[in-house]
């Protein structure tokens, strides 16, 4: 998984670096909190949830225009992948008790798109937002169940707050929306056993703050 993840970052890099004019960069590593995460099992109706934990971020930013940048973000949660404990199952069908850990999780967002400010800069502050597209990564730590890859999309609002000439502040907030195509299996391991699921698209919150540099 790590040379692919490699190969891709990249990629896209190469890509960026294509595209963009010859103009400012920041680069912006970036700590945070990420919320959210739920699909609901396929013949069980169980709840099985991604539990809330720290997440670290990368942000690359290569400005296109004098208000607008193109963004190559990438992310990781690493997290634990949960019957939701309070799920009560009243037929006896339920794979999983409630509140059982099945595996631990890494959730890996690989995306590139785009921040926009829409006002100028006032006493070293600015706003932005920002809409990414790529892809989902889902690693089972611990666990013989394979890796799951699906698209995703994100929409978000922060800041930047210049200290000097070429260092600053950054935060913001960023939801992201995994795509699925209605019900089917997610994660299935080689003795044959699969977690169906039946969710068009699941939901995560994310809250980043860190610094930028600026060259």
């Amino acid at each position: 998984m790590e040379r692919g993840f490699a190969v891709i970052c990249a990629v896209v890099l190469a890509f960026t670096s294509h595209v963009c004019h010859a103009g400012k960069w920041q680069i912006s590593p970036l700590a945070g909190y990420t919320y959210g995460g739920a699909f609901e099992e396929e013949d069980t109706g169980t709840d099985l949830n991604i539990e809330e934990s720290p997440s670290l971020a990368l942000a690359i930013d290569a400005e296109y225009e004098p208000d607008s940048q193109i963004e190559f973000y990438v992310s990781r949660q690493a997290t634990e992948f949960k019957a939701d404990p309070d799920d009560d199952d009243e037929t006896g069908l339920a794979l999983f008790p409630a509140g059982e850990t099945l595996f631990d999780l890494d959730v890996y967002y690989i995306h590139i798109g785009g921040t926009y400010m829409w006002q100028e800069r006032v006493n070293d502050f600015q706003p932005y937002i920002v809409g990414t597209l790529g892809v989902t990564h889902f690693v089972p730590r611990n666990s013989d169940y394979d890796p799951a890859t699906r698209p995703s999309i994100s929409l978000g609002l922060g800041a930047r707050y210049w200290i000097t000439k070429h260092v600053g502040l950054r935060a913001e907030s960023r939801g992201f929306a995994t795509l699925f195509n209605g019900s089917g299996s997610v994660f299935s391991n080689s003795e044959g056993l699969s977690i169906h699921v039946s969710s068009d698209a699941i939901g995560q919150i994310v809250a980043n703050a860190g610094v930028f540099f600026e060259f």
